[in-house]
């Protein structure tokens, strides 16, 4: 009988210090089964350590060239120093169940299968109990290859946008008489944000009057008549109008005019075309005639220099050079299509403005000249914006510009698709302006590359 209460006795302490030991402390660690070269993951760890409380500390211990940042600590310290990480609290959470995590980063040099192990270690009654967390296999998987259209022979938010439209000036001559004339001119499509300036000039005997400036600075000088904007009207379409008056009669008045504007912080032009003349006065307009005489060279109320308070942009001059045919016709020296229009051609920005960190973009051809938007609309259909680069000794074009990997490379999806003509668009990668490989940005940028 004492043999028996002295067995169950020694069978009760045995159980009753099992409760209080280390076993009773569980991990899920949960280590992925494989990782690629490159590759970032969430890596979460949930830790059952019943009613434990106070000080503890944990180390996970991984192969010599991985990396970890924390993610969620529960009020833990984290530290990552010689392929340790180390989790320290002063008070456990109060849950007897918790979940941390890290990012776990694999270089790109190793393959092969490697382990992670770990220790918990706590207070319990002012002595010290280490729980080791067992090691997980982890296979590092070599990355696959980046297609060949990403550094392709030939030949920069895309999003599917609207339709592209146009920014247009038209200008309509309305016949008085013999020698007097109202012009309208109208502005289509418009874009322009901040300064604006629209010239006209008439034959020398004439003279004009404005009419209507569109809230715009008028200024009158011999033969030729100014609407300045230090903002331009918002509307898609304006107008301004003025009257001719000439000494002899015209058969044909001969008007010439631009308007003037900035874009991305470069002078563009754009040639003011005429869309009709018709032999009777528009509705509206006041057809008294001028005074007759000597033509008045008097400027308007509104002084030039008044006008030029915000400098006027120097005219940019049309580029009447051949283009080039696609990227893989780069070296040929005749092209059927035309590189400029003559009466209706807006300029490119062709300098970028300076860039910080990685940044991706579409290259969409190259070539050896420099062609403008009227070409890439009227040859490719692409009316996006563009820029161009000097780069290897080709004249290169690309379009948007991405944080993420994968918004350019669906942008080049995008484009490949709906403009045939590109001979292969591939994604370009740059680091603060200067361009490098997308193997370069990825691994800086630590994102994942998509086929």
């Amino acid at each position: 009988m004492f043999k028996s209460l002295l067995l169950l006795f020694n069978v009760t302490g045995v159980l009753l210090t099992g409760i209080f030991t280390s076993d009773d402390i569980l991990f899920d660690h949960r280590i992925p089964a494989t990782i690629q070269q490159g590759e970032k993951k969430l890596i979460e760890l949930t830790i059952s350590k019943g009613a434990i409380q106070g000080f503890a500390k944990m180390e996970i211990n991984l192969p010599m060239g991985f990396t970890a940042s924390p993610n969620e600590n529960k009020d833990a310290s984290f530290t990552f120093n010689g392929g340790q990480i180390r989790m320290v609290w002063m008070d456990l959470p109060k849950d007897e169940e918790f979940t941390v995590s890290y990012y776990l980063e694999c270089p790109e040099n190793m393959e092969g299968q490697y382990s992670i192990s770990g220790t918990f270690s706590y207070v319990n009654e002012n002595i010290r109990e280490d729980v080791t967390i067992e090691a997980k296999k982890i296979m590092v998987e070599k990355k696959a290859e980046i297609a060949q259209y990403e550094v392709p022979a030939s030949m920069d938010d895309i999003k599917v946008e609207a339709p592209f439209e146009e920014l247009t000036c038209e200008r309509i001559i309305s016949k008085i008489s013999d020698t007097e004339y109202q012009v309208k001119v109208i502005v289509t499509n418009n874009s322009i944000v901040g300064f604006g300036r629209i010239l006209e000039t008439v034959p020398a005997n004439c003279k004009t009057k404005s009419i209507n400036g569109a809230e715009a600075v008028v200024t009158q000088e011999k033969n030729a008549i100014k609407f300045v904007w230090f903002e331009v009207p918002k509307a898609k379409q304006f107008e301004v109008a003025y009257r001719v008056s000439c000494l002899t009669p015209e058969s044909s008045l001969q008007i010439t005019g631009q308007l003037s504007y900035t874009e991305d912080g470069n002078p563009m032009n754009l040639a003011i075309t005429t869309a009709s003349t018709a032999g009777t006065p528009m509705a509206g307009v006041d057809t008294t005639p001028l005074p007759q005489g000597k033509v008045d060279t008097t400027k308007a109320e509104t002084t030039e220099s008044q006008a030029q308070t915000q400098p006027t942009p120097a005219p940019k001059k049309t580029d009447t050079t051949p283009p080039p045919s696609n990227a893989t016709e780069a070296t040929k020296k005749n092209d059927s299509a035309t590189a400029s229009n003559q009466t209706n051609d807006r300029s490119i920005t062709s300098i970028p403005d300076p860039e910080v960190g990685i940044t991706y973009k579409v290259q969409i051809m190259a070539a050896h000249r420099v062609v403008n938007k009227t070409y890439m609309k009227t040859k490719f259909n692409f009316a996006d914006a563009f820029n161009i680069e000097n780069h290897e000794g080709w004249v290169k074009y690309t379009t948007g510009k991405f944080v993420n990997y994968t918004e350019a490379r669906d942008a080049r999806v995008t484009i490949t698709a709906a403009h045939q003509g590109f001979k292969g668009p591939f994604v370009t990668a740059y680091n603060n302006g200067e361009r490098i490989t997308v193997q370069e940005a990825l691994l800086i940028s630590k994102q994942n590359w998509i086929p």
